[in-house]
């Protein structure tokens, strides 16, 4: 699956560490029974980075963010800046 026309550099994060960041967060703590007295604590919110990055963006929603994606956690979806006022 191709989520760009443009290849990534090798030194990305140097460029991530100088040019992304992140200007805003709302977020809500959340319980999420997995099973018999099984529960985790996860969160859903927004996050909001200073930098467009589309192809990264496109990979996210493909691929989740942070951990137990394959357990449905980590889900994301990309939503215009007009929709989050």
């Amino acid at each position: 699956m191709r989520f760009s026309d443009f290849p990534l550099d090798a030194d990305l994060r140097e460029f991530i560490e100088k040019n992304i960041f992140v200007s805003g967060v709302w977020t809500k703590t959340r319980k999420v029974e997995t099973g018999q007295n099984a529960k985790l604590v996860g969160f859903t919110g927004r996050v909001v980075y200073y930098v467009w990055i589309n192809a990264l963006s496109s990979f996210s929603e493909f691929a989740g963010v942070g951990r137990k994606t394959t357990m449905g956690f980590g889900k994301t979806r990309k939503v215009p800046l007009k929709n989050l006022e």
